[in-house]
């Protein structure tokens, strides 16, 4: 069921492509059958670093200022405002999940055990 999904999402990009200026087109046989990316991200916030420990998110932060973040859960309800003293770290309790962590400078997903 997910494949054929896939497939029809996949001909649908592949048919409006084209009338996309400097669109690249994609061959579906070699999209389909390529192997599932658990996660990637590059992290090019150097005053933060957020990760999700058991039953917590760690902000931990080098900026010169006071600043706030945000958690939002994976439907994008806003579940709590945290406010980070300069170069330190913010331990908030929350349960078992997924969520959405917005630094001033970045978006992070983050897995809480």
């Amino acid at each position: 069921m997910k494949l054929h999904i896939i497939t029809a999402f996949l001909a649908i990009i592949a048919f409006c492509a084209p009338s996309v200026t400097g669109a690249v087109p994609v061959e579906l046989s070699s999209v389909v059958n390529a192997p599932a990316v658990v996660s990637a991200s590059v992290d090019s916030d150097k005053e933060f670093k957020v990760e999700g420990s058991t039953g917590m998110i760690i902000i931990k932060s080098t900026a010169e200022k006071e600043t706030t973040c945000r958690i939002y859960s994976i439907t994008g309800q806003l579940l709590a405002t945290v406010k980070v003293a300069p170069a330190s770290t913010s331990k908030t309790e929350i349960n078992a999940g997924c969520y959405i962590v917005k630094t001033p400078s970045s978006t992070r997903k983050v897995m809480v055990k």
